[in-house]
């Protein structure tokens, strides 16, 4: 989770599971609640150019492999809405799927799956640009295990 709003830079790191990416990374501003820029993927390098192709767009999604991308929709109006029309929302969303589907992905609805990682008002783990925070408790949680740490279900 990548900090967008020019306040305090923070970056949230963690792991992701049921993505089912094999190669490539994916990156979103359609994000809740603080709709800042997720991202997630196999590859660092793949991960950094899909960042850096969404703050070309300023917002929405970006699906990147080899160093290139693969499929993006535009969301410039607050990193949640477009000034295209509807249909081409919808053909560039359709895109996106169809490219991480291509990377191994097999959620039905990806991008939504994403934005609901960064909401911190359900539980149990949720990713913010602070960290990982167990939402229960509302700690931050060191999101490598160490022996003796404790693992929340």
């Amino acid at each position: 989770m990548v900090e967008r709003h020019g306040k305090a830079g923070g970056i949230g790191l963690g792991f992701i599971s049921g993505l089912g990416l094999r190669e490539g990374a994916v990156a979103t501003t359609y994000a809740h609640d603080a709709h800042n820029a997720v991202v997630a993927g196999a590859s660092w390098e793949d991960m950094a150019k899909s960042l850096r192709r969404l703050e070309e767009l300023q917002g929405g999604v970006v699906v990147v492999s080899s160093g290139r991308a693969l499929a993006e929709l535009r969301l410039e109006v607050a990193g949640l809405m477009s000034y295209d029309p509807p249909k081409e929302v919808a053909e560039s969303l359709e895109g996106v799927e169809e490219a991480l589907r291509s990377l191994g992905c097999r959620l039905a609805r990806p991008i939504q799956a994403l934005s609901f990682v960064a909401l911190p008002v359900i539980p149990k783990l949720r990713l913010t640009d602070r960290g990982l925070i167990d939402v229960e408790s509302g700690a931050f949680v060191d999101p490598i295990l160490s022996k003796g740490s404790r693992r929340l279900n």
